[in-house]
C-alpha cells in the first residue's frame, strides 16, 4: 500500500517601492481671421515629455508545512526608468469660395520617443550585495512618426449639403530591443 502526501510551505512577500515621475509639456496655438468670414487659419505646435524612474525591493520569508521559519533566501530588487517625448505640429487653412462652397486643408507632424529599462537583481544573502540577473532584464527603445495632409470641398444646395474629402497619411516606425 502506497501513502500520499502533500508538502506545502507558506510566503510573506514585502514590498518597498519608490516611483518618481515628472511630466512637462508646451501648447502653442495661433490663428488668423481674414476680412472674409470663415476664411481662417490656425496652427498648433504642442511638446510633452515624462521621465519616470522606479526601484522596488521585495523581500520574502518562507514557512515550512508547520509554520518553521525556513533559512532566508535574499531579497530582489528592480530598478528602472524611461522617457518619452511626444511632438505634434498641426495647420489648418479653410477658405470659403462663396456662400455656399469651401476648401479646407491641413497638414499634421505627431513624432514619438519612446525608451524604457528594467534591470533585475537578487541579493546574495550572505553578503548582502545584489547580484544583476542580465537575462531577465529588457532594454527598449522606439521612433514613431506620422505625417498626414487633407483636404476637403464642401457645398451647400438648398437643403442639400455634400463634403468630398482626401486623407493620406504616411507612417514610419522603428523599435529597438536593445537587450532582453
Amino acid at each position: 500500500v502506497r501513502s500520499s502526501w502533500v508538502n506545502s510551505e507558506t510566503a510573506i512577500r514585502n514590498l518597498h517601492a519608490a516611483i518618481a515621475f515628472r511630466n512637462s509639456g508646451v501648447a502653442l496655438g495661433f490663428k488668423h481671421n481674414f476680412a472674409r468670414s470663415g476664411h481662417e487659419w490656425t496652427a498648433d505646435a504642442n511638446f510633452n515629455e515624462s521621465n519616470n524612474t522606479n526601484t522596488s525591493n521585495y523581500r520574502s520569508q518562507f514557512y515550512d508545512a508547520n509554520g518553521n521559519p525556513k533559512p532566508f533566501a535574499g531579497a530582489e530588487r528592480a530598478i528602472g526608468g524611461g522617457n518619452t517625448r511626444f511632438y505634434t505640429f498641426q495647420t489648418d487653412y479653410v477658405t470659403p469660395l462663396d456662400k455656399t462652397q469651401k476648401v479646407e486643408t491641413g497638414i499634421r507632424i505627431a513624432a514619438k520617443d519612446y525608451k524604457s529599462w528594467n534591470d533585475n537583481y537578487v541579493q546574495n544573502p550572505v553578503s548582502k550585495v545584489y547580484i544583476l540577473i542580465p537575462d531577465i532584464g529588457v532594454r527598449y527603445k522606439f521612433k514613431d512618426i506620422v505625417y498626414a495632409a487633407y483636404a476637403t470641398y464642401s457645398q451647400q444646395i438648398k437643403t442639400f449639403s455634400y463634403k468630398l474629402g482626401l486623407r493620406i497619411e504616411s507612417s514610419k516606425y522603428e523599435g529597438n530591443l536593445i537587450n532582453k
